[in-house]
This record gives C-alpha cells, sequence and structure tokens, in this order.
C-alpha cells in the first residue's frame, strides 16, 4: 500500500511541475521492486497459506527455492533503487564537489550496500536449525519442505 501510494505522489508531484514521469532508472527500479514484491505476496500467501486448491508439500517444495530467489532479487532491486534516489537527490541538490554533502551520501549508500550483503548472507549462508527444546516442548519435530518422507 505504502508503495502505491509513494508511486501515486511522486507522478501526482511530477505532473504538477511539468517533469516527464518515469524517465530515470530509480523509477523502473521501483515499478520492478514493487511489482516483484506484489508477486511475491500473491504467490506466497497462495500457495504457503493453502488459498490455491492442491498446493502441497510437493508444490511448496517446488516453489520455495524459487520463493526465496525472489526474495533475494527483491531485496537487490529495493537497494538499487535506494542508492539511485539518492543519487538523484545529491544530484537535484548540487551542493558543492567534495562537501560534506558528499561524503553523508556516499556513506549512506555504501550503508544500503552492506545491509543488503548482511541479509543475502542471512539468506543463503545460514543454515535453518531447530530452536532449542522445540520438539520436547511440542512433541513434534520441524521439518522443511520436501524433508520428509510419506
Amino acid at each position: 500500500s505504502s508503495g502505491i501510494n509513494a508511486e501515486y505522489g511522486e507522478v501526482s508531484k511530477s505532473n504538477e511541475f511539468n517533469i516527464p514521469n518515469f524517465y530515470s532508472l530509480h523509477s523502473w527500479l521501483g515499478l520492478v521492486t514493487l511489482s516483484i514484491l506484489y508477486l511475491q505476496v500473491l504467490a506466497g500467501f497462495g500457495i504457503f497459506q493453502d488459498l490455491f486448491e492442491g498446493a502441497g508439500r510437493e508444490v511448496r517444495a517446488a516453489y520455495n527455492p524459487w520463493h526465496v530467489v525472489a526474495g533475494i532479487c527483491m531485496v537487490t532491486f529495493a537497494a538499487c533503487t535506494m542508492t539511485t534516489g539518492v543519487q538523484e537527490k545529491y544530484g537535484f541538490t548540487n551542493p558543492e564537489k567534495f562537501s560534506a554533502h558528499a561524503y553523508a551520501f556516499n556513506f549512506l549508500g555504501l550503508s544500503i550496500f552492506l545491509w543488503v550483503a548482511t541479509v543475502i548472507w542471512i539468506l543463503i549462508a545460514v543454515e535453518k536449525r531447530e530452536p532449542e527444546g522445540y520438539e520436547a516442548i511440542t512433541g513434534q519435530a520441524v521439518t522443511r519442505y520436501g524433508d520428509e518422507t510419506n
């Protein structure tokens, strides 16, 4: 909802000041990011929350890697959108060359990319584990989709 509101606000502001809509890489990356987000939400709820009939364990197990990859793409596109937005803001404000503003904007851009690298590392490198004592409390083991045999 906030993404739709942001796009609507940006288009309204651009029209008010006679600025072309979707002229920059930042605009297009934002649209791609929102599209991936909404497709991810629809497919995730549909498959993992049993909104689609017949979405059993096999379908979930087959979709899960694609779900993770789409999430990684979404985070990466969001970071690219943020950094291009920061670059546009820096260009529009047009501060002096090599000012403190330049260092602040560069630090912000690097922070965004470090955040993305951390998120991707967590998604890929960190092994999923059972919470300690989960089986003793609930009486059932935590299993990943596709790990169990019927």
